[in-house]
């Protein structure tokens, strides 16, 4: 009988102390040319995570509301994607190249269009006019320093 008091006394400080943790997201930095964001993620009032991300509706579905995502959660690829996405957005209008961020993002540019392509896992993609790609590259380099 002590044995089972003792477990339910247990039981329920442990659900006591489960009920008291908390998570939170605070947004730290926004986008005003698209729409991404950097958050930190709070769980139990310690920062535990901050993060890049930059949602986006899947152009590979016209019916479907499908969406796609890239995240990056180091200061250093952040900065890397943003330098590769200037870097694309600055080359001639009359040529095909892809360059990948790992196994996760390629960023394209093909001859027929004045536009950028972030693909994710071959799942989904968005395009981005180089003009906006500027921008938004330098957004992230500017707030890439909220990561670690």
């Amino acid at each position: 009988m002590k044995n089972l008091i003792l477990s339910l006394s247990f039981m329920t400080a442990s659900f006591i102390g489960f009920a008291q943790s908390s998570t939170q997201t605070k947004t730290i930095a926004k986008g005003t040319v698209v729409d991404w964001e950097i958050s930190q993620r709070i769980y139990n009032n310690v920062d535990t995570m901050t993060f890049f991300y930059y949602g986006f509706k899947n152009m590979k579905y016209q019916y479907l509301n499908d969406y796609s995502s890239i995240m990056f959660s180091t200061k250093a690829d952040l900065d890397t994607f943003a330098v590769k996405l200037t870097q694309l957005a600055n080359m001639e209008t009359n040529i095909n190249m892809s360059i990948s961020m790992g196994r996760s993002v390629t960023m394209s540019i093909v001859d027929f269009t004045d536009a950028i392509y972030l693909d994710v896992s071959g799942d989904g993609y968005k395009t981005i006019s180089r003009k906006n790609a500027i921008k938004l590259a330098d957004e992230l380099l500017v707030n890439s320093s909220y990561l670690k």
